[in-house]
């Protein structure tokens, strides 16, 4: 199996947060994360270009980390958790 990606200790919560939700949704995100603005589009954005996440189907607005986006964790960032996770 290859390396889990590098994750910043924000992004672990963010995907550990969307994992444990039932429609895997991203977004509010978990309290102890306290990312606004550039910040969190940024950190969204990284998550989005890693497919970690992906946007949740039938939200009309554009594909970027617009922070007003709704996201979703993907299997693959399901796959990463429980490798890093597993070390």
């Amino acid at each position: 199996m290859p390396n889990p990606p590098r994750l910043t200790g924000n992004q672990l919560l963010i995907l550990d947060h969307a994992a444990q939700r039932a429609d895997g949704a991203v977004l509010p995100l978990p309290e102890e994360v306290d990312l606004k603005g550039r910040v969190r589009t940024i950190v969204l954005k990284s998550l989005l270009d890693r497919n970690l996440i992906e946007p949740i189907p039938g939200d009309s607005k554009p594909m970027s980390g617009d922070p007003s986006r709704n996201f979703r964790i993907t299997p693959k960032g399901r796959r990463a958790l429980l490798a890093i996770k597993r070390r």
